[in-house]
């Protein structure tokens, strides 16, 4: 009887053993599928001409005459530029040329930017003349199955289906429109992927009132500023370390051919 017993426990410890093997094979396999976003701020994609790691001199190429770059601007460390698209344009002829930190709006005329088509505007963030964040904010809609769809769809057409660790939240808040005397409860739904250094997120705010829904699709991308001025300053010490070891073979030379 004791035999069979020990038998018994014997079997069931085993039975054990291998199914704790199997569930923990199949969990090591999940976190080995899940793959982890890699992109740099450089190799973020570009969203309507559009990209981290820009320049003054490149957004002031892609809208001659909108936003005049200066020494100052190209030093500013808090440098906030708002562009809005509309089918007409505030900026007149006189008005043009004019410095980018001493007006935060620039009004753009979508008739001569065909690719900015369904964009209402995008806020720009330069740091010494780096764009290290930037906010595409597209037209609202009413249609509640783009809402469902479109951070899927936006993910599908900036390439980055293949990184899984895209993170969901959700947040509430009422907001009281004055102009329609209507209360809105408005919830933002956003995902977001980080990546090395750098990050995209895909955001929605819902406005809801008693009447309708309407829906602002946005999109955020942004690099880590610190880790980007930590990566120019090792740039830099590299550089200056090989002219400074061409300088000191230079120096050699020079005292060994040096005669009195």
């Amino acid at each position: 009887m004791k035999n069979n017993l020990q038998l018994l426990y014997s079997v069931i410890f085993t039975f054990t053993l291998l199914f704790s093997f199997f569930f923990f094979s199949i969990s090591c396999k999940q976190i080995e599928t899940q793959s982890v976003c890699t992109l740099t701020a450089e190799q973020m994609p570009e969203v309507r001409g559009f990209r981290l790691g820009m320049t003054l001199q490149q957004l002031e190429e892609r809208f001659p005459g909108y936003c005049m770059v200066t020494d100052d601007t190209l030093k500013d460390e808090d440098l906030k530029i708002s562009l809005r698209v509309s089918d007409y344009s505030l900026n007149s002829s006189n008005k043009k040329n004019r410095n980018c930190s001493e007006f935060n709006y620039h009004f753009i005329n979508k008739n001569q930017y065909p690719d900015l088509n369904g964009v209402s505007g995008v806020e720009l963030n330069f740091n010494k003349n780096y764009l290290f964040k930037f906010e595409v904010s597209y037209e609202h809609t009413l249609d509640d199955q783009f809402r469902s769809e479109y951070h899927d769809k936006t993910r599908t057409a900036l390439g980055l289906d293949q990184w899984t660790n895209w993170k969901l939240s959700e947040s509430k808040r009422d907001q009281y429109d004055k102009k329609s005397k209507t209360l809105f409860n408005v919830t933002t739904t956003s995902k977001k992927l980080a990546c090395n250094k750098s990050s995209v997120t895909t955001k929605i705010e819902e406005y809801s009132s008693n009447v309708r829904k309407t829906y602002f699709p946005a999109l955020i991308l942004e690099a880590d500023l610190k880790a980007v001025e930590e990566e120019k300053k090792a740039v830099e010490e590299e550089k200056q370390r090989k002219i400074y070891l061409k300088d000191k073979e230079k120096y050699k030379t020079n005292t060994e051919t040096f005669r009195p």
